[in-house]
């Protein structure tokens, strides 16, 4: 079974209840399964959640819980990989196979189907175990800066303060978007095997990492603009 699991526990710090508070009216979380549910490249869209009422909005628009996270998989400090890794494993200890797994975060409202074919289709003409969504970094961080407490500013690597940036390599941040995931990955992680890992490029405007409210606000503003101009 093709299945994609949403990560998304109760417990969210910086904005509380941020996986279903409403997003653009309706709940943030609901905005991913949507997205998935209509690539229909999933058998399900599955839900990983220690939380109640997010299983009830998950299930609401679509999403399977099929049972709640365990509470010491919950906390700020549990791996993303870990959580999925137990997700598996309960499927298919319930006899339910899982082929490639697609892993989502709450927040991917923005992530939508020419994306998900698209970083689909370059995952499955590779040899990958695990595929993420990268953003390039809007300048070299190679002429990145510090200030120290009595704000003095120095360079990290002093070495490239007369670099010119065009003479430096693109670098990129994983955008915490979407992650393919090969069959068979949740052995190779507990074998503790290196990984064949690549990125799909993705804007800026696609990825809007929401943290805080500013984040939240901008990330309204964006959207809403992009759905009224289709």
């Amino acid at each position: 079974m093709r299945i994609a699991i949403i990560t998304a526990r109760g417990g969210s710090k910086r904005i509380p209840r941020k996986n279903v508070r409403e997003f653009l009216g309706k709940p943030l979380i609901a905005w991913t399964i949507e997205n998935l549910l209509d690539s229909e490249l999933f058998d399900n869209v599955c839900v990983s959640t220690d939380d109640k009422e997010i299983s009830e909005v998950a299930v609401s628009h679509g999403g399977y819980v099929p049972f709640l996270r365990d509470s010491g998989l919950s906390d700020d400090f549990t791996p993303t990989n870990d959580v999925v890794v137990s997700f598996i494993e309960q499927l298919e200890a319930r006899g339910i196979r899982v082929s490639d797994v697609c892993v989502a975060f709450p927040a991917a409202v923005g992530f939508g189907k020419d994306h998900l074919e698209a970083s689909r289709e370059l995952f499955e003409r590779s040899e990958l175990d695990y595929l993420f969504t990268g953003v390039k970094y809007p300048h070299p961080i190679e002429r990145a800066w510090r200030c120290d407490e009595d704000n003095n500013a120095f360079f990290v690597d002093p070495k490239f303060e007369f670099v010119r940036t065009q003479d430096l390599e693109d670098a990129f941040y994983d955008a915490g978007q979407i992650y393919w995931w090969r069959e068979g990955l949740s052995e190779v992680l507990r074998s503790g095997a290196p990984l064949k890992r690549g990125m799909y490029e993705i804007s800026r405007n696609d990825a809007v990492d929401i943290d805080t409210e500013d984040d939240w606000a901008f990330a309204e503003e964006l959207f809403r603009y992009r759905l009224t101009s289709r």
